[in-house]
């Protein structure tokens, strides 16, 4: 694999930038390529299934913050046709704000990495978001020597996931919102 995926990424940390990955880093191609060929609700089960540790690793860290929970909760109540939209959406956005109360650049991007899986709820496009989020998280928590070989491995991960989700998204014991059911 070309190191441009790497370069890419130092360029943004010389830049400071709060997000290190973007849509176009060569690292994230075959996984868009998988994202584009996957249902609508199998990047839902896919990118839930990936947000859940990240949820209960924000709870360790943060015992008396329950939001990146509560968002979660709702993006799967969305999913299921338990609640409606405006109130997903309301947990989701305060996930996202207790991002702009932490000083952590780690745990800024989990939160946000929360906030965009629970987001394909509504459309699948927020799924890339939350790799782009978890991924600069592991180059935020990883010694400089460590993180260029960890997101290699972590994106090779995402996409098994999702592979396996392409293929068994149909066996899920969800029963779909309606607005889930005519979609594949």
């Amino acid at each position: 694999m070309s190191d441009d995926w790497l370069l890419d990424v130092r360029e943004r940390q010389k830049r400071k930038c709060q997000i290190l990955f973007t849509k176009t880093n060569p690292l994230l191609n075959d996984l868009k390529a998988f994202l584009n060929q996957a249902s609508h609700q199998a990047i839902i089960l896919w990118a839930l299934e990936l947000a859940g540790p990240v949820v209960e690793d924000l709870r360790d860290k943060y015992p008396r913050q329950n939001r990146p929970l509560l968002a979660y909760q709702a993006a799967v109540g969305w999913a299921k046709g338990k609640i409606k939209m405006p109130d997903a959406k309301r947990a989701i956005l305060d996930c996202h704000g207790l991002a702009k109360e932490l000083s952590e650049p780690t745990d800024i991007a989990l939160c946000h990495a929360v906030g965009q899986a629970c987001s394909c709820v509504h459309t699948a496009g927020h799924a890339l978001g939350f790799v782009m989020y978890e991924l600069t998280s592991i180059v935020f928590s990883f010694p400089e020597n460590m993180w260029p070989a960890a997101c290699p491995v972590w994106v090779r991960y995402y996409e098994d996931r999702l592979k396996y989700w392409m293929a068994h998204y149909d066996r899920s014991p969800w029963t779909w919102a309606g607005f889930l059911q005519t979609q594949s």
